[in-house]
């Protein structure tokens, strides 16, 4: 499934396609889905999708509206928007079923906005709570939940270009005491970068 994007002559798109993997072809839908948008964050939400704001590159507009696509049904239906207006975000998943949405381009016209504000979506309220701020305003960034009580947020663009501006800054977000604190450096500056959370320690042998 691919929804919306930047597409040719820079225009958002508002179109969803669909890929099927028996006979190798893409067919587009009309799943209800209205607003031309690039640069936002999906992730899967009690087996729907669920698409957070992005960019309307025609009317040079950062978006805070939220879309959720039901599979069964086969339509996306709009559901609260964010508090705050944000494009090149990130979002992850976390514990009790919430989406946590921090960071990313906050004014259209100043691609150097970063934004440090971060806020959880509940499903069963539909309602969105603002969060303590991140140590850093961040772009292109990742996050991941990394256990049940902490969410890991890595580099993005933090000042600058976004296409040029590389930041190794991390910070991890306490969950249980509602509080970010920094975290070890990447080795390496990076945007655009992906996480993925691993069990690599060591097991003994029995």
């Amino acid at each position: 499934m691919r929804i919306g994007g930047l597409a040719k002559n820079d225009v958002s798109d508002d179109t969803v396609a669909f890929h099927s993997p028996q006979t190798g072809s893409w067919t587009i839908e009309d799943a209800g889905f209205k607003v031309p948008s690039s640069a936002s964050c999906v992730v899967m939400l009690d087996g729907k999708v669920f698409m957070t704001g992005g960019e309307h590159h025609a009317e040079k507009t950062v978006l805070a509206t939220c879309w959720m696509y039901d599979p069964k049904t086969k339509v996306f239906k709009q559901v609260a928007s964010m508090n705050n207006g944000r494009a090149f975000h990130a979002a992850c998943l976390i514990t009790g079923g919430c989406v946590f949405v921090c960071g990313g381009m906050s004014d259209y016209a100043n691609p150097t906005a970063r934004a440090k504000k971060c806020e959880i979506y509940s499903p069963e309220t539909d309602a969105w709570t603002d969060l303590p701020d991140m140590l850093f305003g961040r772009s292109s960034h990742s996050c991941r939940l990394i256990d049940e009580t902490r969410v890991f947020i890595l580099g993005g663009a933090i000042t600058g270009d976004v296409f040029r501006d590389f930041g190794d800054e991390c910070e991890i977000f306490d969950i249980t005491a509602n509080k970010f604190t920094l975290a070890a450096p990447m080795p390496q500056k990076r945007t655009g970068c992906h996480v993925f959370t691993l069990d690599r320690r060591d097991k003994k042998k029995k």
